[in-house]
């Protein structure tokens, strides 16, 4: 058993990308339990999320993880959850090594792009101002994204172009929508609550993208991907790997939808590859 996980899907058969497989596992993030055990409380051998991805990396996978791409310490909601933080000392300790920093990435740019999520700072600050990294963002003018080939101002002609401008698409309804609000305080805006869950679903969205633009970014090195992050996540990125680029789904293994969760499950599931 994996413990650290909650179900994976396997994609392949691509039309698109016939010789690539990506491997979707989903996380249940507040899980504080430290092993996998039967429903009688008996604990099961199993092996530990970040191990396994180690083990993964060894062997010449990409793994992409919903990690913030920052070295320093990080106080995250998470802190309790065993697996979250042996997950975030893997990418902290592979991104030093020179060996393993080519086989690891961290997609979760969302405090790259609104500096700060807690609500005492979110509800100061003027609409214009909170939403700039975002604009640059969809205006293609993001500094940190720029490093991905995808990223540029030909990304219409890619096969990124249309699962790109739906996305951008959402946020110009919204730029539509709260324009007369733009010079506002987020916390004087009529029903701001509606605001802060459509910035929350616009950076959902962009982490998502990035995390298939490094995918496809990768594919002349690698074809061989494992992307780790929570449900919501795993999910979404699955759709849309299907909706846009053809994927086939092979195998759903545990819980790899929303509808399926319920407040009892385990943080612990099949292993999709075998060491």
């Amino acid at each position: 058993m994996l413990f650290g996980a909650i179900g994976y899907t396997i994609l392949e058969d691509s039309l698109l990308f016939p010789n690539l497989k990506i491997i979707l596992i989903s996380d249940k993030h507040d899980e504080e339990e430290k092993y996998c055990k039967t429903k009688d409380g008996n604990i099961i051998d199993s092996i530990d999320i970040s191990e396994y991805l180690k083990k993964l990396i060894e062997k010449n996978y990409i793994v992409l993880l919903e990690e913030i791409p920052y070295l320093g310490e990080l106080v995250t909601l998470w802190n309790n959850s065993d697996h979250v933080m042996t997950v975030r000392k893997l990418y902290l300790d592979c991104i030093k090594d020179d060996k393993f920093k080519d086989n690891i990435f961290a997609f979760d740019i969302r405090l790259e792009l609104v500096k700060n999520m807690s609500s005492e700072y979110y509800l100061e600050q003027k609409l214009f101002d909170y939403l700039e990294n975002i604009q640059k963002f969809f205006l293609l003018e993001y500094n940190n994204l720029k490093k991905l080939t995808i990223y540029n101002k030909n990304i219409d002609r890619s096969f990124l172009g249309s699962y790109y401008y739906d996305i951008l698409k959402k946020y110009y309804f919204f730029i539509k929508k709260y324009q007369p609000y733009l010079r506002y305080k987020i916390k004087d805006i009529p029903n701001y609550n509606k605001v802060y869950n459509t910035i929350d679903m616009l950076l959902s969205h962009i982490i998502e993208f990035y995390c298939v633009s490094i995918i496809f970014d990768l594919i002349n090195k690698n074809n061989k991907i494992v992307v780790y992050c929570g449900l919501y996540h795993t999910q979404n990125i699955k759709n849309n790997l299907i909706k846009y680029f053809n994927f086939n789904k092979i195998t759903d293994n545990g819980i790899v939808s929303l509808e399926n969760v319920d407040s009892i499950i385990q943080t612990c599931s099949n292993i999709p590859i075998k060491l």
